[in-house]
Order: structure tokens, then C-alpha cells, then sequence
């Protein structure tokens, strides 16, 4: 699905603003009814975000204004969205306890690196392929930071909160069992708390949203 048009922030204020019901990205309300991406069901009006976007919703409108199903549909979106942060967020983490236990960090040592390698490798994760689709580095970083930052910090405290918790979890290496066991804990932990955090800004328009509409749409 192509939305190249949002590689230009879409302005405006809160009243002439909405958001898709397929993409759910920020839609300028007039520039969408200039380009005859209004549809109204129901007496409620609804504004899409692009061409793609019309399509899928004349084909299936009650998929996009039923509250229920659109609900799932967020609620599916979130959950893949914080899947995604939460892989890699874990590569930054679990170098950074791997790199804390080898010389003997203080556990606080080791959080501070490990939840800085956290960001990096999370940001870097989502950065990736909007550079492979063609969208200049400076530019991505900028829309990864604006997207993914409040679901990265939710994980990063969450995650090593849980590992200061397990007794002995921060001074255990990669082949310690009672590391994985900690480690599997810490992550289903930071999963349960970010995905909510996900699905209030994805009902904004904000947080994943605004790097999903640069990938494609099933």
C-alpha cells in the first residue's frame, strides 16, 4: 500500500484533524474531502488517509465503523506494534546485562547500560526498514523517536525493574539459567505494560501510528 504521502507531517489543528479508520494515522479532515476521501455511514463521518485506504474501506466499511471490530483491529495493531518494540528493545538489553555481568558492573551500572542499549537497538529496529524504503536516515530517526519512545521507555522500566527484583538476576551471564528464567519474566512484564500504552496512541493517531502508514497493510 502506498502512503508516501505522509513522508510530509500532516497539519492542522485538533477540530480539523481525524484519524483514518484502515491506517489510523492523523488525516487532515479538509484536505481528505478535497481529494474525495470522505465517507460518511451511518451519520458519522469518516476521513482516509489515501487511495489504498478508500479502497479497503468501501470494500469493508462495517470492518472499519463497527466499534467492536475496529477495537480488535487496534487492539491487533498494538500488540504487533509492541511485539516489534519489544524484540528490539531485548537485543540492547540483554547485550548490555551480558556486557555488566562479564566485568563486574554494580547492578545500577548495568541497568544504565543495558535500558541505553535498549533505545538504541529499539530505535535502530524500527529505523531499518523505513531507510530500506527509501527514507532518508535523518528523516526516519526523527519519526522512530516521535513513535516509539514513550513504548520504549514503558519497557526499558518495566524490564529491568522486574530483573532488580529476581535476586542474583543482574549478576547472572547468558548461560545461567536463573538469567533466562528472569529474563522471560522481565519481558512478558514489559509486554503487558506497554501494549495498553500502545493502544491509547494508536486511538490518537500518535506512537506507531505514524510509522505504520509507511508499511504496508494486509
Amino acid at each position: 500500500m502506498d502512503h508516501s504521502h505522509h513522508n510530509h507531517p500532516v497539519t492542522g489543528t485538533p477540530e480539523e484533524l481525524a484519524t483514518c479508520p484502515v491506517a489510523h494515522v492523523p488525516v487532515n479532515k479538509q484536505e481528505a474531502e478535497a481529494a474525495g476521501r470522505k465517507r460518511t455511514v451511518d451519520g458519522k463521518d469518516y476521513y482516509l488517509c489515501c487511495d489504498d485506504c478508500v479502497r479497503q474501506f468501501d470494500a469493508h466499511p462495517s470492518r472499519y465503523t463497527d466499534a467492536p471490530v475496529m477495537n480488535h483491529s487496534v487492539n491487533k495493531m498494538a500488540a504487533s506494534a509492541t511485539i516489534h518494540c519489544l524484540l528490539g528493545c531485548a537485543i540492547g538489553e540483554m547485550i548490555g546485562v551480558t556486557i555488566g555481568t562479564h566485568y563486574g558492573f554494580e547492578p545500577h551500572q548495568t541497568v544504565l547500560l543495558a535500558a541505553t542499549l535498549s533505545f538504541i537497538s529499539g530505535y535502530a529496529v524500527s529505523t531499518w526498514p523505513l531507510v530500506r524504503s527509501g527514507m532518508k536516515f535523518i528523516e526516519a530517526i526523527k519519526l522512530v523517536f516521535a513513535a516509539d519512545t514513550v513504548s520504549i521507555l514503558t519497557m526499558t522500566i518495566v524490564d529491568n525493574l522486574v530483573m532488580l527484583l529476581v535476586p542474583g538476576a543482574m549478576n547472572k551471564d547468558l548461560t545461567h539459567p536463573i538469567y533466562w528464567i528472569s529474563r522471560t519474566v522481565s519481558l512478558a512484564a514489559a509486554f503487558v505494560a506497554a501494549w495498553p500504552v500502545n493502544i491509547y496512541l494508536l486511538k490518537r493517531g500518535k506512537g506507531h501510528a505514524l510509522t505504520h502508514s509507511h508499511h504496508d497493510h494486509s
